[in-house]
């Protein structure tokens, strides 16, 4: 019998870049989301989530003259994806062929790692709010001369043209590796993977709280949300409402580790600026603070077992 699986609707943006790295005027930064098409077989309706999330990254190069900043974002978020699909095949794939894919996802993902600190430090100084202080201003001139210094749009979408053009064999290989046939099996047993390593994940930072801890909380909830972002589409009310409750926690989270790389940032700078130590240690009782909070509502979101967690999605998927 044939397995499908539910609608996808269109991505956002336009189609492949032209031959030049510079858009026409008024471009638009691509957004790009996992999604099933309800009608499909499962192994096609899987094999354009991926080809679909990592045209992404083509069409972000070719959007980054204009708006470097959204691009590089919406680049970074799309390789995430890929490797969150990966990771929900893996039993599917087998761990070498998992592997695989992964390691050409995080070259990809590495190339760009130098031009996002700047930008989402400089928000999360921003977000401290309160009268600014000798100490916050003059990190606020640091990390504004360093954004001033990061590579210009030209450069940085020739960057992500490159790390686009490494990625564009992986569908074929995702094609070759992804065993033939319908069987929704290997698809459960990855989503019970990826919850029980989410709650691993939870539970050791709650027995064991440090910001190492979290952080890899953080990389798991993730990929678990855009596993659910992939099934959630074209799903039941349920599991749409699953996967927003996900992406609000996932977002919130992300926040607090911004504020972790925050703190690290100005204690190694802490020697040139008199009052950064207590700008480190206010930071570091409201990042704690936050964390605490929302290790809470993660529990409460992943009170299921990864058993039942992944019986009730693929239920109310359909």
């Amino acid at each position: 019998m044939v397995t499908t699986i539910g609608p996808a609707p269109p991505l956002k943006g336009q189609g492949d870049p032209a031959q030049s790295i510079r858009p026409p005027a008024g471009k638009r930064v691509p957004h790009g989301r996992l999604a099933l098409r309800r009608g499909l077989p499962l192994r096609e309706g899987l094999l354009r989530a991926f080809k679909s999330i990592l045209s992404v990254t083509r069409r972000a190069a070719a959007a980054a003259v204009e708006h470097p900043v959204d691009s590089v974002h919406e680049y970074r978020k799309s390789i995430r994806r890929a490797r969150s699909l990966v990771e929900l095949l893996r039993p599917a794939f087998g761990k070498t062929a998992a592997d695989g894919l992964i390691l050409r996802l995080k070259e990809a993902f590495a190339k760009t790692g130098s031009l996002r600190d700047s930008d989402i430090l400089l928000a999360t100084l921003e977000s401290l709010g309160g009268e600014p202080d000798g100490a916050t201003e003059a990190f606020q001139r640091m990390l504004e001369a360093e954004s001033a210094e990061r590579p210009g749009p030209a450069e940085t979408a020739e960057l992500l043209k490159s790390g686009a053009l490494d990625l564009r064999a992986l569908p074929k290989v995702f094609d070759v590796v992804l065993p033939a046939g319908d069987s929704i099996w290997e698809l459960q047993q990855g989503l019970e993977r990826s919850q029980r390593r989410t709650r691993q994940a939870l539970s050791q930072t709650l027995d064991s709280y440090s910001e190492e801890n979290f952080h890899r909380w953080r990389r798991r909830l993730k990929e678990l949300r855009y596993q659910i972002e992939l099934l959630s589409s074209g799903g039941g009310r349920p599991l749409r409402a699953r996967e927003k409750a996900l992406a609000r926690l996932a977002q919130d989270v992300g926040k607090v580790t911004d504020l972790f790389v925050l703190r690290r940032r100005i204690e190694s700078r802490a020697a040139e600026v008199p009052g950064a130590a207590e700008l480190s240690e206010r930071i570091r009782r409201r990042g704690e603070e936050k964390a605490r909070a929302l290790l809470s509502r993660g529990s409460d979101l992943l009170a299921e077992p990864p058993r039942e967690f992944a019986d009730r999605v693929l239920a109310e998927r359909g």
